[in-house]
């Protein structure tokens, strides 16, 4: 892998042109995997959940900021991959940071996140993951603010963070496996 690849990721991260960024990422990532690319790569799989975000804030009666033509089901998988390739980063390095210039990119997500939090999921937890869909979005929101340096997320209580690093610390040390499907198959497309 060149330099030059993996700016050119960060760089479409930056832009926030996200499925760019997760095509050519996990391209460049099938020959080299390192914790920059799994970062990278997690950031994009979890600004998917902008449009389910979105829902949320209007049904919370706030102004749409629009979501252009992204589409995401709230049955999505992504955060569940998200999750996975920030743990992979956190594996192949300790010390994960986020560079200055994806700051405004990690910001927007984490509000998307934290609006994500807020929907109901009750229908789709049997993903094919150990770690439910509202945890792992948890879990990842957690991650990303204290790698940004923004500490812990203030709407978490101090025994939810600690259940959420309990998690983390559980997941770190499963297989490095977790962004595959159960038995090697998706599950079902929604019909």
């Amino acid at each position: 892998m060149t330099a030059t690849e993996i700016t050119y990721v960060r760089r479409m991260v930056e832009a926030r042109y996200y499925p760019e960024a997760l095509y050519f990422g996990t391209l460049i990532l099938g020959r080299e995997a390192t914790p920059e690319l799994h970062l990278h790569l997690g950031i994009s799989c979890l600004a998917s959940v902008r449009p389910v975000a979105e829902v949320q804030r209007m049904l919370d009666g706030n102004e749409s900021i629009g979501v252009g033509g992204l589409r995401v089901g709230f049955a999505t998988l992504l955060p569940h991959e998200g999750f996975a390739h920030l743990l992979a980063a956190q594996r192949l390095s300790k010390e994960v940071t986020i560079e200055r210039g994806l700051l405004p990119a990690v910001k927007e997500v984490l509000e998307d996140l934290s609006t994500y939090l807020r929907t109901e999921l009750h229908g789709f937890a049997r993903a094919p993951y150990r770690v439910n869909r509202r945890d792992a979005a948890k879990a990842s929101l957690l991650l990303l603010s204290r790698w940004a340096g923004l500490g812990n997320p203030t709407d978490f209580e101090a025994d939810e963070i600690k259940r959420l690093d309990g998690l983390i610390q559980r997941e770190l040390l499963e297989s490095v496996l977790d962004a595959e499907f159960v038995g090697g198959q998706p599950p079902p497309a929604p019909s």
